[in-house]
């Protein structure tokens, strides 16, 4: 109690338990509607972010077999180590598959579709992209980089696979990449449908 002037007396009151009791249960609510929008809105700008990237190398790849055509190439190309096709894109040697779409940048591998490895998968984003986001082939490195690079066998098919990295851990399972296809040039997003 405090006393005012001329004899008065004011009490003072916090708030009750039932209240506190009612702004937890307003706010648990508040959180369990918000919660969901929030990780909807992460999920939306993880998935902007792959078809950003995906698009910026469909690009680089569609030029560089468009370069290697207007050099005058055609399927089915040498691939060997000692005299396979190459391009010159902006400075950077990039090795072009039998059927030129870039395979790699190294002189010391072979660049047939069958014989694709992670490392050229790599050598393709970093070389093909102007300047390419940071990415790895090594699962311990997967908290550096944004992306982790590998080449995938699928139906009978060789594609280098580029997953968006959401999950750190060394064991994740890819949720959100993108699939280069080196038979035909295809790149696909590929990511969780929420329908």
């Amino acid at each position: 109690m405090h006393r005012l002037n001329k004899g008065n007396y004011v009490t003072q009151r916090g708030f009750t338990f039932i209240e506190l009791i009612a702004v937890i249960v307003l706010i648990g609510l508040l959180s369990a509607v918000a919660l969901p929008r929030f990780l909807e809105v992460a999920d939306d700008a993880q998935i902007s972010t792959l078809q950003g990237v995906s698009g910026g190398l469909a690009t680089a790849i569609a030029m560089a077999h468009a370069q290697w055509k207007a050099e005058g190439n055609q399927a089915p190309a040498p691939t060997d180590a000692n005299n396979k096709t190459q391009i010159n894109m902006d400075g950077k040697i990039i090795y072009m598959n039998e059927n030129g779409w870039p395979a790699n940048a190294s002189s010391a591998l072979e660049s047939g579709v069958n014989g694709t490895s992670d490392q050229e998968c790599l050598e393709v984003w970093d070389n093909v992209l102007q300047s390419s986001p940071p990415a790895t082939t090594v699962s311990s490195e997967r908290p550096d980089n944004r992306y982790f690079a590998s080449a995938e066998a699928v139906s009978g098919d060789i594609f280098c696979r580029y997953e968006l990295i959401i999950n750190q851990s060394e064991n994740a399972v890819a949720t959100h990449y993108i699939d280069y296809r080196l038979s035909n040039g295809d790149v696909i997003s590929r990511y969780p449908n929420r329908n």
